[in-house]
């Protein structure tokens, strides 16, 4: 079982890539941390395969050399140059390149996207995975996609705030995950948005 380990400031990034991650590729074991400190103590405990790091933490430390590292990056041409890298990650790029750079990574490849292919690639969309839900969960979590709050979902569907805090909690218990970001996250991945 290959080890990535995620060092980024931003929580929420950090945890749902951890747990798209776990959830897309069981055979991976990936790890989280906030900062180059914590990722040099679970690297100096243990063994990571890759290590990838916001580029705002990456600095010069000799120890990341002993550790495969690519970067996460604002856009695909803002690879730092002060070390040897084995990809960067732009902010654009999808969940499912995300995760095949990571496997190209670990078989000893490089994985820098030039960006054209993310922009121009026909979208394959297939139909949307059901999780089970009800019609009214359904509808839900199509705002959920969205990005819109408890009081606006009421709002648009004519329920009360604490309805639709009772349908965004069966909603992540039949996801099998634990907060709205994250039943967001996994629905793009499945043909909602």
């Amino acid at each position: 079982m290959s080890t990535v380990l995620i060092a980024d400031p931003h929580i929420i990034c950090r945890e749902a890539l951890c747990h798209y991650i776990r959830h897309a590729d069981p055979a991976l074991s990936v790890n989280g941390c906030g900062g180059l400190d914590e990722a040099q103590d679970f690297i100096s405990r243990g063994s990571a395969d890759l290590l990838i790091v916001d580029a705002d933490l990456l600095v010069d430390a000799p120890w990341l050399e002993r550790t495969p590292v690519a970067v996460i990056v604002r856009a695909p041409h803002d690879t730092p140059p002060m070390m040897e890298l084995q990809g960067a990650f732009p902010r654009t790029i999808s969940a499912k390149s995300f995760l095949g750079g990571i496997h190209d990574i670990l078989a000893g490849d490089t994985f820098f996207p030039s960006g054209e292919e993310e922009s121009f690639a026909p979208e394959t969309r297939c139909a949307p995975v059901n999780f089970n839900l009800t019609g009214r969960e359904k509808e839900v979590l199509t705002y959920l996609v969205k990005g819109q709050s408890n009081k606006d979902i009421a709002r648009a569907l004519a329920l009360q705030v604490v309805t639709v805090k009772l349908h965004v909690r069966g909603i992540c218990r039949k996801m099998k995950v634990t907060n709205r970001t994250q039943a967001a996250l996994l629905a793009k991945e499945n043909g909602w948005g």
